[in-house]
């Protein structure tokens, strides 16, 4: 093939023989053949530029200019999704600055297009380093990002790389063989941090989160990316600049990572700094769907006090929001999942007896749970469940729950938590006395 391929012209109208790399890589030849024309070039021919280094160069950043925008080879094998010849031209010496703006790192090319022999290459070359500063996206540029204090490392492209070349391209895959390299072949810090103060695993959710809930496939790599990040020895519960962890993060705005993380051993006792939990988070509209399997895990996995935490900010707590939302007429999935499964209620109680405490507003609309409560504390009988009870019951267990949530029953010993438990069931014995009265009449 060598360089006899027309395309590109000169001044005089033939072709320019720098052109033939464009024009190979326009032609879609193989990574094999696109080496062999640029050393062909390289080799070849007297002239300017003289020295081989200087041909070789000249060739794989030659650029042209097509529909009123400048063209170059990197360019064109990027746009047509061909990683091997872009690995090819990057190996070679192409600019990635020249063809994508100043702030076009080669290692983030390299890292995008899943090159890792060609990211091995770059880093060995001397002239890389794996902990180099990198914009968002290769269509940033590094200057002005930097300037602006914008920028990630090479281990947050690797783990959730930028849409390329627009914003509105499909996400591409994590680079998990590159993260590799990035960390056990030249020593990245699997926990470096963005200028966001973003670790790699914070990253990977603000760049995969969305208005829609991620597809059964994009769920699969997200999770082998934080997979492979805890390989690594990545911390999972590392905050970010605003201290919420990627469990805080994933049980409000990405529910479908929730049992994933709780697997891993992430923690659902760390607070941010207003007293959230990631408890509290679910319980906000953020749980949506998949409220009903990630409240239950959440509760489970914490602790008396992370049950208790509020909101610094609104003063609520994660019963307030379940109340709240279960008190919502208009919220009407939340009430058919009561209606349906009782894990609601069983939430509910669940927090009462924890302690969560409950807005002065809110106490009414703990009345429907707050008999469960009760049934519980006193060990009811099965058959006693479904049975209603009065008004009167009702307000006796709200305060039996306030006296909880307060602590009372560690402060006044277990015989005043029995006497209470004694004169709620008496009320209830009253409440059946008065009802068969009722029915013999």
């Amino acid at each position: 093939m060598g360089c006899r391929m027309s395309s590109s012209k000169n001044s005089s109208g033939g072709a320019d023989p720098a052109g033939c790399v464009l024009r190979a890589v326009q032609a879609r030849v193989s990574a094999g053949a696109l080496r062999r024309v640029i050393e062909d070039y390289a080799a070849g021919g007297t002239g300017t530029p003289r020295s081989r280094e200087e041909r070789r160069l000249a060739a794989v950043n030659y650029r042209t200019r097509e529909h009123d925008r400048d063209v170059t080879p990197l360019y064109v094998a990027s746009s047509s999704g061909r990683g091997d010849l872009v690995g090819a031209l990057l190996e070679a010496g192409a600019d990635a600055k020249a063809a994508f703006g100043p702030n076009c790192s080669p290692l983030a090319l390299a890292i995008h297009h899943g090159q890792t022999d060609t990211l091995r290459a770059l880093l060995r070359s001397g002239r890389h380093h794996a902990e180099e500063e990198l914009a968002y996206g290769p269509r940033s540029t590094l200057e002005g990002a930097v300037r602006q204090g914008v920028w990630c490392r090479p281990v947050h492209v690797a783990a959730a790389p930028p849409r390329w070349p627009t914003l509105d391209s499909p996400q591409p895959p994590p680079n998990l063989a590159a993260l590799e390299v990035l960390v056990r072949e030249f020593g990245a810090d699997v926990n470096a941090r963005s200028s966001s103060q973003f670790t790699p695993m914070i990253w990977i959710y603000w760049a995969n989160r969305g208005p829609l809930a991620p597809s059964a496939e994009r769920l699969l790599k997200v999770e082998r990316a934080i997979d492979a990040l805890v390989a690594l020895g990545a911390d999972i519960d590392a905050r970010s600049e605003s201290s919420e962890t990627l469990l805080h993060l994933a049980a409000y705005d990405f529910p479908s990572l929730v049992p994933h993380l709780l697997s891993l051993g992430a923690s659902a006792n760390v607070l941010t700094d207003q007293g959230l939990s990631p408890l509290i988070l679910a319980c906000m509209l953020g749980g949506g769907l998949r409220a009903p399997v990630n409240i239950p895990l959440l509760l489970k996995a914490s602790s008396r006090e992370t049950r208790r935490a509020v909101d610094r900010d609104s003063g609520e707590s994660a019963l307030d929001e379940m109340l709240k939302y279960y008190a919502d007429m208009w919220h009407a999935y939340w009430r058919g999942a009561e209606a349906n499964k009782p894990w609601v209620r069983d939430v509910i109680a669940d927090l009462m007896l924890a302690g969560a405490p409950v807005r002065p507003e809110r106490a009414p609309l703990a009345l429907p749970h707050a008999a469960r409560l009760g049934r519980r504390l006193a060990a009811r009988a099965a058959a006693r469940e479904a049975r209603p009870p009065s008004w009167r019951t009702h307000d006796l267990m709200v305060q039996l729950a306030l006296d909880h949530q307060e602590g009372r029953e560690v402060d006044e010993g277990v015989r005043a938590r029995e006497a209470r438990v004694r004169e709620l069931e008496g009320a209830l014995a009253v409440q059946d006395e008065e009802a068969a009265v009722t029915w013999r009449r």
